[in-house]
C-alpha cells in the first residue's frame, strides 16, 4: 500500500470515530441539587438504608486530593447495590460486573451542587442483559426516583 492510499484510509477512519464520538450522548444523567455535597450524599445515603440497599462506600475524593496535598472542589462518591440483584446479572453476563455496584457523584460547581450517575437503561444493549431486562428497567427507574427524592426539598407543613 503506497503513502497516499494510508493516508486516506486513516483520515476516513479517523473522521468517521471522531463523527461517532460528536452524536455520542453521555453516558450519565447530571441533576442539580440544592444542597451541599455532603448533605446530597447524605440524603441518597439515608433513602437507599431506609430501602434495604447495601451501601458498599462513600469516598471523598476532596479529602483525598488534600491529603496528597492538592486543592479541588467538593466532590463525593457514594457506591451502593443489592448482591442478590447485581450477581444476577453478572451471571447472564460477567463484564456488567465494570458498572456494578452503582455509583452516584456529587460535585460542587460553580453555580450549585451537582449529581451524576450512569444511565442503565444502555446495560441491556451495551451487556446484552435479555433475561434481566426488566430489573435494569426497574434499578433505571429506582435510582432517578431515589436521586430525585434526594434533592427534593421537603414540603413544609404549617
Amino acid at each position: 500500500m503506497d503513502c497516499q492510499n494510508h493516508w486516506l484510509i486513516t483520515t476516513s477512519f479517523t473522521i468517521v470515530f471522531i463523527g461517532k464520538m460528536l452524536d455520542m450522548t453521555p453516558p450519565i444523567t447530571i441533576y442539580d441539587s440544592p444542597f451541599s455535597v455532603k448533605e446530597t450524599i447524605d440524603r441518597i445515603e439515608n433513602i437507599l438504608r431506609e430501602r434495604g440497599v447495601t451501601v458498599f462506600a462513600r469516598i471523598d475524593h476532596c479529602l483525598g486530593a488534600r491529603q496528597a496535598g492538592l486543592d479541588m472542589q467538593d466532590e463525593e462518591l457514594l457506591i451502593f447495590g443489592n448482591p442478590e440483584i447485581g450477581t444476577n446479572l453478572m451471571l447472564e453476563n460477567p463484564a456488567i460486573g465494570i458498572e456494578l455496584p452503582l455509583k452516584v457523584l456529587a460535585w460542587s460547581d460553580e453555580s450549585c451542587t451537582k449529581v451524576a450517575h450512569h444511565k442503565l437503561e444502555g446495560f441491556t444493549n451495551e451487556f446484552g442483559i435479555r433475561q434481566h431486562e426488566a430489573v435494569i428497567s426497574k434499578m433505571a427507574a429506582s435510582l432517578i426516583a431515589i436521586v430525585a427524592a434526594a434533592i427534593s426539598k421537603p414540603l413544609t407543613t404549617k
